[in-house]
């Protein structure tokens, strides 16, 4: 997945800042699908999982200190609790 501003990060227009929301990112493919986001300066990565299944957050450990990346460790059915976070994002990836 690229993101849209991908190609203008490094060029002489500026891109333009954004959050996704990301679920399921602790798990494999959502841990990849962050990684690629993260790789746009511009992007700011909300992942949301519940880190309950064996894996745990393993998917995103190594990222979990990067400045653009936040985990909220979350049921994604707990709609009031992801609300939030739902409304500062620009686009979600389910």
């Amino acid at each position: 997945m690229r993101h849209p501003d991908a190609d203008h990060a490094a060029g002489s227009r500026a891109a333009t800042p954004r959050a996704v929301l990301v679920t399921g990112a602790a798990g494999y493919v959502g841990g990849t699908v962050v990684r690629d986001l993260l790789a746009d300066p511009a992007t700011t990565v909300i992942a949301v999982d519940s880190c309950r299944m064996p894996h745990g957050d393993a998917g995103v450990r190594d990222i979990l200190d990067h400045d653009r990346f936040e985990l909220v460790r979350e049921d994604i059915r707990n709609t009031k609790a992801l609300e939030p976070f739902i409304q500062r994002a620009d686009a979600v990836v389910h």
